[in-house]
């Protein structure tokens, strides 16, 4: 193989630019292209395969993270809409025994005011019955 031959086989992997360049210039470099170079080219990209496995590894291992975190998230927005949910439970019963009290005094309100009403009104005068003398012509 010559150095055009490698040069085309390396640019088929798509490799980063950075790297790439990297290979070339060592092509560019070498006498010839013989074992020990292509075993060169070898090893460094055993290695960037390596970094890449690493790399892929840490994104995982943050992606499980950022998992982690948001169901931790979502976690705490059940609890507080629990919480929320509970404290307006409360405030609605407590108004509800604050309208029945309030219901329950207007309602004993009424019921006094309808005593002093018959209490204020002069008592009815019983109507005498029509007497029904019989003795009478």
């Amino acid at each position: 193989m010559n150095k055009d031959g490698l040069k085309g086989y390396l640019e088929n992997l798509r490799l980063e630019n950075s790297l790439k360049n990297l290979l070339f210039d060592l092509i560019d470099k070498a006498p010839e292209v013989d074992q020990a170079l292509l075993n060169s080219i070898a090893d460094i990209l055993d290695l960037q395969a390596d970094f890449y496995d690493q790399s892929a590894d840490l994104l995982e291992e943050e992606a499980q993270e950022y998992e982690a975190l948001a169901e931790e998230l979502n976690t705490l927005d059940e609890e507080e809409n629990a919480e929320r949910v509970q404290a307006l439970l409360e405030h609605q019963q407590t108004l509800l025994n604050d309208i029945s009290q309030k219901m329950s005094e207007i309602k004993t309100r009424h019921e006094i005011d309808s005593l002093k009403q018959g209490a204020n009104q002069p008592p009815s005068q019983p109507t005498a019955p029509a007497s029904t003398d019989l003795n009478r012509p």
